[in-house]
């Protein structure tokens, strides 16, 4: 059981989190760990402000928890400029494949001209959401090579999905947290695929096995919430 004082950590370590990726909001972090099938986004804001409190003092574990697995895995953006995508797609054009800015706005699931004001903005400024998704595209090759017949999963898209999914895994049943040593040991699959989950999206094969383990022993949360619905519904279609 998490100790009050680290409870009342709440607010800094979720602001913490969305610094380090400004891409997880409220509703984000809600939809990550399937919450929002008990509390709203409005609520769930309230109780990492504290200006809410729970009627089960164990919901502020589970979040805490649920923030320190965030904290702990993802990469830090808070320093990216504008410049930094801009090289990230000078080189993998250079060292990689060349690849237009039309190809990459179908990667990054944006318009021609959501692009084009990407690289034609403020170079010193901070990136957009939109930025940050290119960026990240890019520096895990994220782009499926349609010379490979098991490659399509290759996508932001799909590396979005299995992250989560494995974050919320590895927050089980809200009481028994694993590290992604404890998840690859649990369910006999290399450590290095949850640490790095890019490279799951590499061939599909190896992409649908994890997927469908995962979600397969998915367990419910082990108390009840204040709910709106009586299952976790988060993944449900994954594959």
């Amino acid at each position: 059981m998490t100790s009050p004082k680290r409870i009342k950590q709440i607010p800094k370590l979720f602001e913490r989190v969305s610094k380090k990726d400004p891409r997880i909001t409220v509703k984000y972090f809600n939809t990550i760990f399937g919450f929002f099938n008990y509390y709203s986004t409005s609520a769930m804001g309230a109780f990492l402000r504290f200006d809410k409190y729970s009627d089960d003092p164990r919901t502020y574990d589970v979040i805490f928890d649920a923030l320190t697995i965030l904290d702990e895995s993802l990469p830090d953006y808070s320093d990216l400029i504008v410049q930094d995508i801009v090289d990230a797609y000078a080189e993998y054009s250079l060292y990689k494949q060349n690849i237009s800015r039309s190809q990459l706005a179908v990667l990054a699931d944006l318009s021609d001209g959501a692009i084009s004001k990407i690289f034609n903005g403020n170079l010193e400024s901070k990136p957009s959401l939109a930025a940050i998704d290119v960026y990240e595209l890019l520096r895990l090759d994220l782009v499926p090579s349609y010379k490979l017949d098991y490659n399509f999963t290759n996508t932001i898209q799909n590396y979005r999905q299995i992250r989560d999914l494995i974050f919320r895994s590895r927050l089980g049943d809200g009481f028994n947290v694993l590290s992604n040593e404890d998840l690859a040991k649990k369910l006999n699959f290399d450590v290095d695929l949850f640490e790095h989950p890019e490279k799951i999206c590499k061939d599909a094969r190896t992409y649908n096995e994890v997927a469908n383990t995962l979600y397969r022993l998915l367990p419910n949360y082990s108390f009840n919430f204040s709910k709106r619905k009586d299952q976790d519904t988060t993944y449900m279609g994954l594959i």
